[in-house]
């Protein structure tokens, strides 16, 4: 009698792996994860887009980007990271306005969503580094901000970065510590 029960528990539990399993490579067939090569820029292709999008016209991401930002703005991005979340990729702040490691608003994200001219999902993506980085990216391309500086203020201020002394100190010491 234990036998048998045994080796139907080892049967259920059989079927219970295969049916995870084959949810996994469903979830991969439809586009869940690609490997790719991801920089943010308007001039190169964009992997993984599908056609645009009915209400918006504009190119929705179907597929994750790896990080792929270049050396030269890593530091800026830690930086900004540390300020914003202490590194928190769940952190919630401007009491809800603001989300993720990067703490980006809603406005912030679909300005640069327009700009860059692809929909990524805010209450999905809003939590990837590898998405902020890119909405970030975009926004900073977007109101021609080119030097470290201008970027941590851009990202702190908006467009007039007014009121960003003391926080572009902060990035900037972040950065200073971390060479």
């Amino acid at each position: 009698m234990q036998d048998k029960m045994r080796d139907s528990a080892f049967i259920v539990v059989g079927f219970i792996l295969l049916a995870g399993i084959m949810v996994v490579m469903l979830i991969g067939v439809r586009g869940g994860v690609e490997a790719h090569n991801y920089t943010p820029t308007l001039a190169e292709e964009k992997p993984g887009l599908a056609p645009s999008s009915p209400s918006t016209g504009r190119r929705v991401q179907t597929v994750l980007p790896e990080r792929g930002v270049p050396a030269t703005l890593r530091p800026v991005f830690d930086a900004i990271r540390q300020v914003e979340s202490a590194g928190n990729d769940r952190a919630v702040g401007d009491e809800g306005k603001s989300l993720g490691p990067y703490q980006i608003s809603r406005a912030y994200w679909n300005d640069a969503c327009e700009y860059g001219q692809i929909d990524f999902d805010y209450d999905i993506y809003i939590w990837s580094r590898s998405h902020g980085e890119a909405i970030m990216s975009w926004y900073w391309q977007r109101y021609g901000a080119t030097t470290d500086e201008q970027r941590a203020r851009l990202h702190n201020g908006g467009p007039t970065m007014q009121g960003t002394d003391e926080y572009w100190a902060k990035v900037k010491a972040i950065m200073e510590a971390n060479q």
